[in-house]
């Protein structure tokens, strides 16, 4: 890229922000990709996963009433262009964007935060880490009609245990087994797995794959003395479930996903002898790639970092999470949970109103007259205290206000609190922390891969800061330009 000068490199790279791959880009909403095309009148745009796609430069402004060469720059905030006949000044904006400032934010613009779970990086700077890791917690409540204290919900968090940062390959050739049968041999050379009167399943030990997550196998090659190409599918160690085989096709491939239910998915491929006659054959280049397309063979590259918390990490519906930033080793707990077992000190709310009862929570978020971020397992969180059901966080005061039907003392609540954990349903309340918990546990260095790193956590979700490739970001600018037959005005 010589020639460019840092603040030409500044407004390409701040161009190409928030993964923006085309002319014109959109400023991208935090966690979400946007994906564009060239249509016969337009360039169009969409975030990934919507079915819409938005008109977002004319063609036929780009090319001209003549076929013009378009020419881009961008002059403060503003991507522009004009046409190469047209005067010097008749530039035309097409979109703003932050401003990109000067050195500082010029080094800035090469960094890039990412959420999601797993996360694809396809511009990753070689020789890299990861600036931030940071696990993000989530509070599922599990149950089915409307909750109340007859009809409780179960409210999980998030115990994510596993992260696993890998290339684009996620399968290693250097931890794989034989599963069922001990028959034949079964051997790795080079990039080559090779099995002589063998009998069953390949068992890929090492596999880097969560719940929930389609993938797709694929081989180079298969020379087998078998009928057939053999087939794949997922195993789960902890429950010995596995899925639904899926036989390779004359292209060497198959797609299949992990069921959500699965705590440790493992890939098998199946090479067995039908009627139990043994084959051999010779896998070639076997890879694992997220989703449902594959690309050229890459060597396996990679680490699992166990997350080693000892209780769940939480959501509140006003976006307030419990984190572990695993680069740091720091463990946030914004969130409190309280579990009524029947033992708390209960208060009725006033002599003349029976059924309404508190209990304090000294370390609630306090907004005065303003509802507190919470949820139960068993109540509504509302200031509406005439129905039974419903709470009140942190409304009133730094205490927690329950409605119930029938009770009508302290007594009553604490043995009706009492009876619900006996019973394995115990009264739970997740609510917003006045001043969060720091706990400060072991950092870790975790590598980053170039160009492609693929980050996947077994619950919830995750955010990330990552180098980027200069050369991958701005290759995509010019790329991009040079389609539309323009040039760049440095």
């Amino acid at each position: 890229m010589a020639g460019f000068s840092p603040s030409t490199y500044a407004a390409l790279v701040g161009l190409l922000k928030d993964t923006l791959s085309g002319i014109g880009a959109i400023q991208g909403e935090p966690g979400r990709s946007p994906e564009f095309r060239q249509t016969t009148t337009h360039i169009q745009w969409r975030y990934v996963g919507d079915t819409a796609w938005l008109n977002l430069v004319p063609l036929n402004a780009l090319l001209g009433p003549q076929g013009e060469s378009p020419q881009f720059r961008m002059n403060g905030n503003w991507l522009q262009y004009r046409f190469t006949t047209q005067p010097p000044t008749a530039w035309t904006d097409i979109h703003n964007f932050p401003s990109i400032g000067a050195s500082n934010d010029f080094a800035n613009a090469i960094k890039k935060e990412v959420s999601g779970n797993p996360i694809r990086l396809d511009d990753v700077q070689p020789n890299t880490t990861l600036t931030t890791m940071v696990v993000n917690g989530l509070t599922t409540q599990i149950g089915t009609g409307v909750k109340s204290p007859d009809n409780p919900f179960e409210l999980v968090g998030a115990n994510a245990s596993i992260l696993h940062v890998t290339g684009r390959n996620l399968i290693s050739l250097g931890n794989i087994s034989k599963y069922r049968y001990e028959n034949g041999t079964l051997n790795t050379q080079n990039d080559k797995i090779i099995g002589k009167d063998f009998e069953w399943y390949i068992r890929f030990d090492d596999t880097k794959a969560i719940p929930g997550q389609t993938y797709i196998f694929s081989c180079a090659n298969v020379i087998t003395t078998a009928p057939n190409l053999g087939s794949v599918r997922f195993n789960d160690y902890e429950t010995s479930d596995y899925t639904t085989s899926v036989t390779l096709n004359s292209q060497f491939k198959a797609i299949l996903q992990v069921p959500s239910q699965y705590k440790n998915p493992v890939l098998m491929y199946y090479r067995g002898g039908v009627g139990g006659i043994p084959y051999d054959f010779e896998l070639y280049k076997p890879q694992l790639e997220i989703g449902n397309a594959s690309n050229p063979y890459k060597t396996f590259i990679g680490e699992s970092y166990p997350i080693n918390l000892t209780e769940p990490l939480y959501s509140l519906p006003n976006g307030v999470r419990d984190t572990f930033a695993v680069v740091t080793g720091v463990l946030m707990r914004s969130i409190g949970v309280k579990v009524f077992d029947g033992t708390e000190y209960i208060s009725q709310n006033t002599p003349n109103n029976y059924h309404i009862f508190y209990y304090s929570l000294p370390n609630i978020k306090f907004l005065n007259s303003v509802l507190t971020s919470g949820n139960s397992s068993h109540f509504n969180n509302t200031t509406n205290l005439t129905v039974a059901g419903n709470m009140t966080l942190g409304y009133f005061s730094r205490s927690v206000f329950f409605v119930f039907a029938q009770e009508t003392n302290p007594g009553e609540v604490k043995g009706w609190f009492k009876s619900q954990y006996d019973d394995g349903n115990p009264v739970t309340i997740v609510y917003e922390l006045e001043s969060p918990q720091v706990i400060n546990l072991t950092p870790l260095i975790i590598p980053a891969y170039a160009p492609t790193t693929i980050a996947q956590i077994d619950q919830s979700d995750m955010s990330l800061i990552y180098n980027r490739d200069l050369e991958i970001i701005i290759n995509k600018l010019m790329y991009a330009i040079t389609q539309l037959g323009g040039t760049v005005d440095v």
